[in-house]
């Protein structure tokens, strides 16, 4: 369930969206990379950030011209904000703040970015334990269309639908809409969205599946669906991240 990298590979996309070969570029001697467990890029800034879950914190990575990540550094520390366990970690461009889930403490952590794209201090005052009751929430995502978060929660086996306000800070979540019924999650794990065809994609790694969610027009997670893509084709074992790429 956990993915535990000491380095970032860059890897190259053929014309078809295809990854063909990666190449590490930074390893655990710079920055002393422990748990990375989640990245995100930041196009307008030439940004990545990191989840470290065993630091734990947040680095700040820089994105040369080639598209290489080059360096990075912990802007934050384990006292501002108080992390226990950050695993994942989404990009809001609209207001330029980071949301970063922790799975120690159940909170959700809104970050601000400074001039220079460097992530400065989270907050998680605004939305914790127990509004929403998040059990293990593992995965966070941004909708950009409807100004929207999605978090996956591996114990409730739901995906919140999350508000935010006009500050970029996330208000509250629903799952009200979304029953563990339908579909049938075992372990969901992490989410992508794609704002071409407003689909949520959710991985599961108890049955070895990704899901492809469906999104009403208020931005709100109604279903998910397997049939079109089943463990067989092609044959997952413990499915973990999933990202969207547009060419």
């Amino acid at each position: 369930m956990f993915s535990i990298s000491l380095g970032i590979y860059t890897c190259d996309i053929n014309g078809n969206g295809v990854v063909t070969s990666c190449d590490e570029n930074i390893t655990s001697a710079n920055p002393p990379l422990s748990g990375s467990n989640s990245i995100v890029v930041n196009a307008g800034a030439n940004k990545a950030y990191i989840a470290d879950y065993l630091v734990p914190t947040l680095h700040t990575c820089d994105i040369n011209s080639s598209g290489v990540a080059t360096s990075c550094a912990t802007g934050l520390n384990e006292a501002n904000p108080t992390f226990s366990q950050p695993f994942d970690v989404t990009f809001n461009p609209s207001d330029n703040k980071l949301y970063v889930i922790d799975i120690g403490n159940y909170k959700l952590y809104t970050c601000d970015i400074d001039g220079s794209g460097t992530a400065t201090n989270c907050d998680a005052t605004d939305f914790n334990e127990p509004n929403p009751n998040f059990s293990q929430p593992y995965g966070v995502t941004y909708n950009a269309t409807a100004n929207k978060l999605y978090i996956i929660d591996a114990i409730l086996r739901t995906v919140y639908t999350c508000n935010i306000n006009g500050s970029g800070v996330a208000t509250d979540c629903d799952e009200s809409s979304f029953t563990g019924a339908n579909p049938a999650f075992t372990t969901p794990l992490r989410a992508a969205f794609n704002p071409l065809a407003n689909k949520l994609y959710v991985t599961d790694s108890g049955n070895d599946v990704l899901y492809a969610c469906e999104i009403n027009g208020l931005g709100v997670v109604t279903s998910c669906d397997a049939t079109n893509f089943t463990g067989a084709d092609p044959i997952f074992i413990t499915p973990g991240r999933v990202a969207y790429g547009m060419m």
